[in-house]
């Protein structure tokens, strides 16, 4: 969840992380045995900061413009780091096959910028999955990649957070239990997940 380098393979499960090529191939080779079992890859995506900003090959690079204020949040706005952000994804789609890819933090991005993404995307395979954990916003007006701004992306889905906690239960308080451990209230919201969050007239909104 906390890279430093975004178009390096982690090695927490390579044979020997401390070789960049080990990394590599091994990674390459787990790819392709999925595919040859008609199984996709989609690969989780953290462009929206960093662990450390003072370590970050960004700030040293071009001290200031990567990231917003004094913070490690990446300046999603800025043409460059937009730039790198499309850049990697097309690396990983050509260099490794990777079929998909789950933005984290999605509602950070912009409509235009997940949308060029998209359409980069599609220059090297149309199939490609595009979805992003995207929480509620009250500012409508930024145009962010929100739930409720989901009509004005082309072909990206967004994670249900409604669905997941009204069945699990809510992710940080472990005593709101879902449906499926005892709570109470939530068949609408286990209907609503299983249609895919759209409409359907069986499902009580209220």
């Amino acid at each position: 969840y906390n890279p430093l380098n975004f178009n390096c393979v982690e090695g927490s499960y390579s044979t020997n992380p401390l070789d960049g090529k080990v990394r590599i191939s091994e990674f390459k080779n787990l790819v392709l045995a999925l595919h040859r079992s008609n199984i996709r890859v989609i690969m989780d995506v953290v462009f929206h900061s960093v662990p450390s900003r003072e370590n970050s090959y960004f700030e040293k690079t071009f001290p200031g413009y990567y990231f917003i204020d004094d913070t490690e949040k990446f300046a999603l706005k800025r043409s460059m780091v937009k730039k790198y952000i499309v850049d990697s994804l097309i690396y990983w789609a050509k260099e490794y096959k990777i079929s998909g890819f789950c933005f984290s933090d999605m509602e950070t991005y912009d409509i235009d910028l997940i949308n060029d993404i998209r359409a980069e995307l599609d220059k090297i395979d149309s199939t490609i999955l595009l979805y992003g954990q995207s929480g509620l916003s009250s500012d409508l007006s930024a145009k962010k990649a929100v739930r409720e701004n989901i009509a004005d992306i082309s072909r990206v889905a967004a994670f249900n957070h409604d669905c997941r906690d009204g069945i699990r239960g809510h992710i940080l308080y472990p005593g709101e239990p879902g449906f499926v451990n005892g709570g109470v209230g939530f068949e609408e919201t286990v209907k609503s997940a299983i249609v895919a969050g759209i409409f359907h007239p069986d499902i009580n909104y209220e």
